[in-house]
């Protein structure tokens, strides 16, 4: 059963999750690398969560136009974490160290 987030409440949401990983593409190899995990961080507006699914929208241009919509499969997702939606005004360069040189 599909549900759809509300997108006047979306939710915020950073997933760490296991991705399929192509290795070596295109060459051969006679060994494989020590790790074979792709790790990815991915963060974006919740569109809809299925039994099987997290679906997330990078960004959202509002009347119902998303992209950078990613359809994550929940066996491999690590991690989940909430972001607070902060709907303040920052300064990006009080973001970057002080930078005299």
């Amino acid at each position: 059963m599909a549900e759809t987030a509300d997108r006047s409440a979306m939710t915020l949401l950073l997933v760490e999750w296991s991705d399929a990983a192509h290795i070596a593409p295109g060459d051969w190899i006679t060994e494989l690398p020590a790790s074979t995990e792709a790790r990815v961080i991915t963060v974006g507006r919740l569109v809809r969560l299925t039994e099987s699914h997290v679906v997330l929208a990078q960004s959202d241009a509002g009347e119902n136009t998303l992209t950078g919509v990613f359809s994550i499969p929940r066996v491999n997702i690590l991690a989940v974490y909430l972001l607070r939606q902060h709907r303040q005004p920052i300064m990006l360069d009080n973001l970057l160290p002080n930078s005299s040189d």
